[in-house]
């Protein structure tokens, strides 16, 4: 596979403005996902659950979960494929 950035521009068909959506908001999630786990894991200083769930408005036991939820997708969230695709068509 080449290494070369692909131009999605969007206005190409309706179908390249689908990928273009498609790209953006992938884009967005990884980003979100980051930004979301960095404030959490500020939060759960010293795992306290307490920090967590004044954080998130929901009970400890909830809170703690979300945030473990989050970690358990990192990997997937931050995988080489999904990098690869997202800044090749990006």
């Amino acid at each position: 596979m080449a290494s070369q950035h692909i131009e999605i521009k969007g206005n190409e068909t309706r179908l390249a403005g689908e990928l273009r959506s498609f790209i953006d908001q992938l884009r967005h999630v990884m980003n979100t996902h980051g930004k979301l786990l960095a404030v959490l894991d500020e939060a759960y200083t010293g795992n306290d659950a307490n920090g967590l769930s004044v954080a998130l408005g929901l009970p400890s036991a909830d809170a703690v979960t979300v945030r473990l939820y989050l970690d358990a997708i990192k990997d997937e969230i931050n995988a080489a494929q999904l990098i690869t695709f997202v800044n090749r068509l990006g």
